[in-house]
């Protein structure tokens, strides 16, 4: 048989095999009604998958909320103390956020100066800048003393002296509103056990008494716990005075000494006591009595004098004289002259001078200051030139040697 044969019946006996159902599909779809759609075949639809990100951000919710909690725990250490002194002895601690988290006062006077203040949540440029104004408002900061000691203890240098200078900034914004200018120093507090020791029994901070057994350390003058006795701005002053050197401390402004007598006022204080001209004394600050004040030493025909006068008011706290025994140690204000029972010639004392002009003027000798005496002569006459300040007036007198007359 030929190929093609072949092919055609083939296709005939497998056509047999499958049925033609043309027909019977056909009518069925004769049957059914016109309008009626037919129905899609359903497609099988996969089920969906559980969404994998929303565990992952649930978890990663949880992380931040825990570093967050662990973090500001972090942020909320309390990192440094900031002690600020000047009579008041008030601690502040300070966390890394750069708020205060407690305020421990010292002694008495700072709880009463900060019993109606809270300082702590303040942030603490905020915090120091309220107790700058609480310490101005009782006149614990004043034009006479102005000054604060900073001790910054837990932290590194660079940032115990940003803490200081921002102590200097809450105190002179505070000053300035008053017309005068603050000054601060700040130290590094000591790591000495011996030194929280000693201010424990001194009752002292620990900043004070450092400061104490730093400047009786280079100046020899008394022992660091006398010393811690002083007010702070006083020991400033004799620091100052002495040219005491810090290793881990900044001064910030100038040291007031407007509350201190100058020495001409001392040397005629006790010019006017002793009823000598003391021209050739030596003046010394030191310690007595828990104040500042000047010993004054000179030679006279009699001997050797020795006064002790308070820095502050002029008063004479204690006088070895060649004449008498030296005194106890208390407070005496001259009010007279020590006149001598006699002179040696026609001529008044200095002291006798100033004591007519005093009279003349009706006030007391600790009411004047920066007095100057010199000897002159005035159209032929012998006299004493005499200039001093009494209540922020000047006056000058000129008194005549040999008579006392003033003119």
């Amino acid at each position: 048989m030929k190929p093609e044969e072949i092919k055609t019946r083939l296709r005939d006996e497998m056509a047999d095999l499958a049925p033609d159902r043309l027909e019977d599909l056909l009518a069925a779809c004769d049957a059914q009604p016109q309008d009626t759609a037919p129905q899609p075949v359903p497609v099988p639809v996969p089920a969906p998958r559980r969404p994998v990100w929303k565990p992952l951000a649930a978890a990663a919710v949880f992380v931040l909320l825990l570093g967050g909690i662990f973090g500001y725990r972090a942020l909320d250490k309390n990192v440094c103390t900031v002690t600020v002194d000047i009579n008041p002895s008030v601690t502040l601690t300070v966390n890394r956020l750069g708020r205060v988290k407690a305020v421990d006062t010292g002694n008495a006077d700072a709880a009463a100066l900060l019993a109606d203040v809270d300082l702590a949540g303040k942030r603490t440029q905020d915090a120091l800048g309220t107790l700058a104004d609480a310490l101005t408002d009782a006149d614990y900061l004043t034009d006479a003393d102005n000054t604060l000691l900073v001790t910054v203890d837990g932290t590194s240098a660079a940032r115990a002296q940003k803490l200081g200078k921002a102590v200097y900034d809450a105190a002179q914004a505070s000053a300035q509103q008053r017309q005068f200018s603050a000054a601060v120093l700040c130290q590094q507090a000591a790591d000495a056990e011996q030194t929280r020791t000693d201010a424990d029994a001194w009752q002292v901070s620990p900043g004070k008494a450092a400061l104490a057994e730093t400047i009786a350390l280079q100046t020899q003058l008394d022992t660091a716990q006398a010393l811690s006795a002083l007010p702070v701005q006083d020991l400033l002053v004799l620091a100052e005075t002495y040219d005491v050197t810090f290793d881990t401390a900044q001064l910030y402004g100038t040291v007031s000494r407007d509350g201190y007598r100058s020495e001409d006022d001392v040397r005629a204080i006790v010019g006017f006591d002793a009823a000598i001209d003391p021209a050739d004394c030596t003046q010394e600050l030191t310690q007595y009595g828990g104040q500042l004040a000047y010993r004054v030493r000179f030679a006279a025909a009699g001997g050797e004098y020795c006064y002790t006068i308070a820095a502050r008011t002029g008063e004479i706290l204690d006088v070895q004289h060649p004449e008498r025994p030296a005194q106890a140690p208390e407070t005496r204000v001259p009010n007279t002259p020590a006149i001598p029972a006699e002179t040696t010639d026609s001529d008044i004392s200095i002291s006798e001078a100033l004591h007519r002009v005093l009279q003349e003027l009706g006030v007391s000798l600790p009411e004047i200051r920066d007095v100057d005496v010199r000897r002159v002569q005035v159209s032929g006459r012998d006299a004493y030139h005499i200039t001093f300040t009494a209540n922020g007036k000047p006056y000058p007198f000129y008194v005549d040697t040999h008579d006392g007359d003033i003119f």
